[in-house]
């Protein structure tokens, strides 16, 4: 019989936090299937979604063996399956297109940090499946023309190298003479205003649907927010004459009856702009140009701003689960 160690702090954060975010996508899932029209849309959410609910099983039971308390997480009583509809075909299709990028990117980092090869296991089967729907809601945009593509440039015909600190630019910009970018660096900045128009979509339907005053206010900060994202990245863009993404408004419909709880409506928006803070810094190690990463610097401590302010909100109303940890030896000592 193979011997399994004991589960590391890493394992158990893993465990922990990966059951909270796939209960989460079940009760928002199970929603979005209950009005979807489009039957490939349809297909692609229920394939997700019976996944998901025997990855928390298998989390669940995982934990349970190794005798950890099963966290409390979403449950059924955080959706409304009856409610009207709240996001369109079009808008959901997009949002499963990022929230698989994030799945893999989360994937991945855990992965790094486990052990054990039960754990690792489930994380590779989650990989896997977080591809599939990738690969899946690409090609389906693609073959309805859809795909939302990041811009052509000529194709380099000649290797170049940089002479001068002057690539790298200053961070004033009525004083410094700025390159165009390149090309990873219009890639992110691409991804960060498609990332920033969902966040604004699903923000605005949230607003309409939520109870909670000071909940609803938080959405209405965080609308505001990501416009104001997407306006400073699309000026760069701009500024090298370089197409932005396409606006999707009309994605939103005008149903104000919640189909879930405040609790997961906040704690979804909360990671989402987890996912968002972890690209701004990724974003920043790939671009040269010194006034970028400023740029991503500043955005990053606003969102990281609204992201205490979601947590404390959460924290204020008793939504907030706090994750396993460590235990207080000084406290410990006092007894």
């Amino acid at each position: 019989m193979e011997h399994l160690a004991n589960l590391t702090s890493a394992e158990i954060g893993t465990l922990w936090f990966s059951y909270m975010g796939t209960t989460m996508q079940i009760g928002l899932f199970k929603h979005i299937i209950a009005h979807l029209e489009d039957e490939e849309i349809s297909q692609l959410y229920k394939e997700n979604l019976l996944f998901m609910e025997d990855f928390a099983q298998q989390i669940s039971s995982l934990m349970k063996k190794e005798g950890m308390k099963e966290p409390v997480g979403f449950t059924e009583n955080d959706v409304n399956e009856q409610a009207p509809k709240l996001l369109t075909d079009g808008l959901v299709l997009y949002y499963l297109q990022i929230a698989s990028k994030a799945a893999m990117s989360k994937d991945v980092s855990l992965l790094a940090l486990t052990s054990r090869k039960d754990v690792k296991n489930l994380l590779i089967r989650h990989l896997e499946q977080a591809k599939q729907a990738y690969l899946k809601v690409d090609d389906l945009l693609l073959e309805r023309g859809e795909y939302i593509r990041p811009p052509i440039i000529p194709v380099p015909l000649h290797n170049e190298f940089v002479t001068t600190s002057q690539y790298l630019g200053g961070v004033i910009p009525i004083l410094d003479k700025k390159r165009p970018l390149n090309v990873m660096e219009v890639s992110h900045l691409f991804l960060n205003i498609k990332v920033n128009m969902i966040g604004t979509m699903i923000c605005t339907a949230f607003t309409q649907v939520a109870n909670d005053s000071e909940v609803k206010k938080h959405f209405e900060t965080g609308i505001r927010l990501s416009k104001e994202i997407v306006e400073d990245l699309t000026h760069l863009l701009l500024e090298s004459d370089v197409p932005v993404p396409a606006a999707w408004d009309a994605f939103v419909t005008d149903s104000t009856e919640s189909p879930y709880s405040d609790k997961l409506m906040l704690g979804f928006i909360d990671q989402l702009t987890a996912f968002g803070f972890g690209l701004y810094a990724l974003s920043a190690t790939a671009s040269l140009r010194t006034d970028i990463q400023v740029k991503y610097a500043n955005i990053s401590k606003k969102v990281a701003t609204y992201l205490k302010d979601g947590a404390e909100l959460m924290i204020k109303n008793r939504w907030l689960e706090q994750p396993p940890t460590y235990p207080d030896r000084q406290k410990l000592a006092k007894k």
